[in-house]
């Protein structure tokens, strides 16, 4: 049987500690351009950060960082959705999705496409997170390219 019970009060400050020096740390990596705290949002579960990255494939995009009762929510936009090619634009990301590790490509709010991950709360350490930021870095960096030129070129 499978303990669905929130981790404790401990883990979750641990967790929140991890999180909160990585992302001092993650502030001077060389991707990341800057590190926001959602002011909006209370201490602990709800927290919410916003990083912007910077990379060749796509210049610029964001990864968002949600603490909620029993995990770490990272999410990234992506693309709109397709324009056109809608077909072989999601077969693209599909066949991705069996390559990446830790993040998938979905569709969210729109139709528009996102990358996302969870991670437990037991399982945010410095690691974990540096290996989360690489994943959603290579997925947008391997993929976007193609999605564009597959969706919205002529």
């Amino acid at each position: 049987m499978v303990d669905r019970s929130p981790p404790t009060e401990a883990v979750t400050k641990a967790s929140l500690e991890a999180l909160h020096a990585w992302l001092d740390e993650a502030a001077v990596y060389p991707m990341v351009d800057a590190v926001v705290r959602d002011e909006t949002t209370p201490d602990g579960p709800g927290e919410r950060w916003f990083l912007r990255l910077t990379g060749d494939a796509k210049s610029v995009w964001s990864l968002w960082v949600s603490v909620h009762q029993r995990s770490l929510h990272l999410e990234a936009y992506f693309t709109p959705a397709p324009e056109r090619n809608a077909a072989r634009f999601y077969e693209h990301l599909l066949r991705r999705n069996r390559s990446t590790d830790d993040v998938a490509f979905c569709i969210g709010e729109e139709d528009a496409i996102f990358l996302r991950s969870r991670l437990a709360l037991e399982r945010v350490v410095p690691d974990e997170l540096d290996r989360a930021l690489g994943a959603f870095y290579t997925a947008v960096e391997d993929a976007f390219a193609t999605a564009v030129r597959l969706s919205f070129a002529k």
